[in-house]
C-alpha cells in the first residue's frame, strides 16, 4: 500500500491542499497499519479522551510495544482534570499497560513565563495547547527513542440549517492551525510521532464518512449546525466520534460527557471574582495579544485557501448522508449545555 499524506500547506500562498482519494480497497485499520507497522516502541499520550484511548487499542491489536502517560493538573493542590484522568486510569487498568502520571501545577504554570515561551517557540495562541506542549516537553526525554502517538479529532458530516444543506466539518484552516503547532514541536525536537488519524492519509476520510452515515442509520440522529445561531456552534461531536473509533476497534472506556480541567478552572475564577470570563481576561487574551503579529503562525485561519483534489469524489458521501437523514427521519443530535 502506498502512503498518501492527506494535506500539505504552502505558507507563501496560504494554501492548504487536501489530496483526497476515495478508496474502498483498504479498511481504516489497514490504512492505519501502514503508519504504525514499523514502530519499534510507542508512547501513547493518553489524555483519557476517546481519541487517545483508540491508540491503546491500536497498539494492542498490532502487538506494538508501548507505554503510556497522562498529565494530572492541579490548582492550589486540588486536582483539576479529574474526569479525563480517571478515564485514562481506567483505560490503563483495562489493558494492563505501563502507565505514568505527569503532574503539572496549573497555577504555577499559568503564572509563569512558560506559556509565552512555548507559544513563541512552537507558534500558538492557545492556552490549552500551551499546556499540551508543556506536558510533551516534560516527557520527551523520559521516553526518548519512542514514537509518540497522540489523539486528535475526526471529520464529520453535518447538516447546515441556515441553507438546509449537508456539509463536511473538519476541512478548514482552523484545524490546520492546530496541526501545525504539534508538527513544529515534534520536528524541532526530532521526535517521531503519529497524530490525528483522520489526517494521516488521503484514503482515510472516505472510511470516516461511511461511518458517519452508519451512525445516522443506527441512531437516527445527525450533527446539525445553524450558522445564524451562535449558540449552536457549541455542538458536541462526542457521540459520533466515539462511534467512529468504537466501530474500527471496540473497547472504549465511556467518557459519557466531555468535561475537561479548563471548564473547572474557568468556573472557579468566575465564582471567586464574579467575572464570568476572568480566566480569559487574565490568561487567554494576553497570550493572543502576544502572538497577534507573529508572522510565523496562521493569524486568520478563515483566510486559508482550501483546495480539495478529487473533491467531486467526496461529494457522493455528502449526498448519501443527506438522503440517509431523510430516509430514516433522522433528528438533530442535541446535547443541552447547562452551567451547574
Amino acid at each position: 500500500m502506498i502512503k498518501q499524506p492527506l494535506y500539505t500547506f504552502d505558507k507563501s500562498t496560504n494554501v492548504m491542499t487536501f489530496e483526497y482519494n476515495d478508496s474502498n480497497e483498504f479498511s481504516a485499520l489497514e490504512i492505519i497499519y501502514e503508519y504504525v507497522k514499523d514502530i519499534k516502541q510507542a508512547h501513547v499520550c493518553l489524555s483519557g479522551g476517546v481519541d487517545s484511548q483508540f491508540w491503546i487499542r491500536v497498539c494492542e491489536h498490532f502487538d506494538i510495544p508501548y507505554t503510556a502517560s497522562t498529565y494530572l493538573t492541579t490548582w492550589e493542590g486540588s486536582p483539576i482534570n479529574t474526569e479525563d484522568y480517571v478515564c485514562a486510569q481506567l483505560t490503563a487498568k483495562k489493558f494492563n499497560c505501563k502507565w505514568d502520571t505527569i503532574e503539572i501545577d496549573l497555577q504555577e504554570f499559568y503564572n509563569s513565563d512558560r506559556p509565552y515561551e512555548l507559544a513563541k517557540k512552537y507558534k500558538t495562541d492557545s492556552q490549552q495547547i500551551c499546556l499540551h506542549l508543556e506536558y510533551l516537553s516534560l516527557i520527551k526525554d523520559r521516553y526518548a527513542d519512542t514514537t509518540f502517538l497522540m489523539g486528535g479529532d475526526a471529520m464529520y458530516l453535518q447538516m447546515v440549517t441556515a441553507d438546509g444543506g449537508p456539509d463536511i466539518l473538519g476541512l478548514n484552516g482552523h484545524r490546520l492551525k492546530d496541526l501545525l503547532v504539534y508538527e513544529n514541536f515534534f520536528k524541532q525536537n526530532s521526535i517521531e510521532y503519529v497524530k490525528d488519524i483522520v489526517y494521516l492519509d488521503a484514503k482515510m476520510p472516505s472510511q470516516i464518512f461511511k461511518l458517519n452515515i452508519e451512525f445516522v442509520k443506527q441512531h437516527k440522529q445527525h450533527l446539525s449546525v445553524d450558522t445564524n445561531d451562535s449558540q449552536s456552534h457549541q455542538m458536541e461531536n462526542l457521540p459520533v466520534k466515539s462511534f467512529l473509533w468504537e466501530s474500527i476497534l471496540p473497547g472504549t472506556v465511556n467518557t459519557l460527557i466531555k468535561v475537561g480541567g479548563f471548564e473547572r478552572v474557568k468556573k472557579y475564577f468566575a465564582m471567586k471574582t464574579g467575572i464570568y470570563n476572568y480566566f480569559d481576561k487574565k490568561y487567554r487574551e494576553p497570550l493572543e495579544q502576544l502572538m497577534k503579529n507573529d508572522n510565523d503562525m496562521i493569524q486568520d485561519p478563515s483566510k486559508v485557501k482550501i483546495i480539495v483534489k478529487n473533491k467531486l469524489d467526496m461529494h457522493h458521501y455528502i449526498e448519501e448522508f443527506d438522503s440517509t437523514v431523510k430516509e430514516v427521519d433522522s433528528k438533530p443530535l442535541t446535547l443541552y449545555l447547562f452551567d451547574f
